[in-house]
């Protein structure tokens, strides 16, 4: 991507120049692309390394506070935290996500049980409660938790709804029919912690679904683009 956009840069003056000095130009560009390419290995190879080391302690720091915070505010006072009234077309549009992202046809909900680890506003519990599952809600979000249970008012008991953070074990004693946590788990400052407490409740065959942020790939400007725009 470099190379193009050097080259591109370089286009309108490349007529006329030596072959020489082309093959300088090239040899430059190949350099930097180099460079950029260690740095980006470099600076995932520190970031590992920074995350294992704070794993324990990260989770107490302001960067975190303010993750959890940020959460708070768009549950609370953002119209998507409220999508029951304000954005109801998430009712058409969830149900159709969750099954296109799980693989797992509408009829397979019917009678499932399903763990909602990060529940947010409640989008997906309520989408996975409609096509027939029971589902058990959690977040640490208070506002979260609030609209999650306003969402999923009508359907009773098979909605449960729980505040709770997923760095310490979850506080319930059963295994489900599939494990869902959509975004949420690299939010904690310790993925892993996270990831343990909550696939430890994956009964036997049953099933996981994760959606992680990856780290911005190198040939993807777009992925660059987007995590700047979310910073």
């Amino acid at each position: 991507m470099l190379r193009k956009i050097l080259t591109r840069l370089c286009g309108s003056a490349s007529q006329g120049i030596r072959a020489e000095d082309l093959t300088v130009r090239d040899e430059r560009i190949r350099a930097l692309e180099l460079k950029v390419d260690y740095l980006v290995y470099e600076l995932s190879r520190v970031t590992s390394i920074q995350r294992y080391l704070a794993g324990d302690s990260i989770h107490h720091m302001p960067i975190k506070s303010y993750t959890r915070d940020s959460f708070d505010f768009q549950w609370r006072d953002m119209p998507d935290g409220n999508w029951i009234e304000n954005v109801p077309e998430i009712k058409e549009r969830e149900p159709k996500l969750v099954c296109r992202y799980s693989g797992l046809p509408r009829e397979w909900f019917a009678g499932k049980q399903v763990l909602d680890a990060g529940c947010g506003s409640g989008r997906f519990s309520w989408s996975m409660a409609s096509m027939g599952a029971t589902v058990t809600a959690i977040d640490q979000s208070e506002a979260g938790v609030a609209n999650t249970q306003t969402a999923c008012a009508e359907f009773g008991d098979k909605v449960e709804v729980i505040q709770h953070n997923l760095l310490a074990p979850l506080p319930i004693d059963k295994q489900f029919d599939l494990v869902w946590s959509f975004g949420v788990l690299h939010h904690t400052g310790d993925t892993y912690r996270a990831f343990r407490h909550v696939a430890r409740h994956v009964k036997p065959g049953g099933l996981i679904f994760l959606m992680i942020y990856g780290e911005p790939r190198p040939d993807h400007p777009g992925d660059f683009y987007y995590y700047a725009e979310v910073e």
